[in-house]
């Protein structure tokens, strides 16, 4: 129990330690980098968290230093960190896409086919979290080389698409959207009719603006 307790008592002070670099002296971060050992980068911090998880949300440009050392270091497990799940089941690109989608373009070519078809604890994929917090951005991830029908036709544990969310939440972007159908940029015409599990397509949660 004890062990237990300091434990929890370290991670809660070593991911202190680095939010406070991520913040303040990101920097610093970066050139000392390539002295942190094995240990420390594959640590899970408070709520599950690794180093890439609290980078998303509080500096994302420092993701692309971790990825070149992970590539650098022939030992360090890359798919430790890249595919790694917080307690909400978000991967680093969930926490991206609710707080940092600005940082989309600078880091879309770390973004992997098996990374962006993972889902959260309640089976949110990366589009549902986009169309809910930050639809501006969704046209432009819609067109990354890794969506595929899997992705766009996957639904959460009530059986809501992507676009069910959209329309719920942010039903200014829908027309948008359903132009990169009507264009054929994506042909997937046949998502606007599934139902989640009320019966509900889509269009039965497009709200008037």
């Amino acid at each position: 129990m004890l062990k237990g307790v300091k434990n929890i008592f370290y991670l809660l002070i070593m991911s202190n330690y680095l939010l406070k670099l991520l913040k303040n002296d990101p920097q610093k971060l970066i050139n000392n980098l390539s002295n942190i050992n094995q240990n420390e980068l594959y640590t899970r911090y408070f709520l599950n968290n690794t180093i890439l998880h609290l980078a998303a949300i509080h500096y994302p440009l420092f993701i692309d230093a971790v990825f070149d050392l992970l590539h650098i270091v022939p030992e360090m497990n890359y798919n430790m960190l890249y595919n790694h799940r917080n307690f909400f089941g978000y991967t680093w690109l969930h926490i991206l896409c609710q707080y940092n989608m600005k940082y989309y373009n600078y880091l879309k070519d770390f973004i992997q086919a098996d990374l962006i078809n993972m889902k959260d604890i309640v089976g949110n994929t990366c589009l549902h979290i986009i169309s809910r917090f930050n639809p501006e951005y969704l046209e432009t991830f819609l067109k990354n080389p890794h969506i595929n029908n899997n992705l766009l036709f996957s639904k959460d544990i009530l059986g809501n698409t992507f676009l069910h969310t959209l329309n719920y939440y942010n039903p200014e972007h829908y027309n948008k959207i359903e132009r990169l159908f009507n264009n054929n940029i994506i042909d997937i015409k046949n998502i606007i009719d599934i139902k989640n599990i009320f019966g509900n397509e889509c269009y039965n949660y497009f709200q008037e603006y």
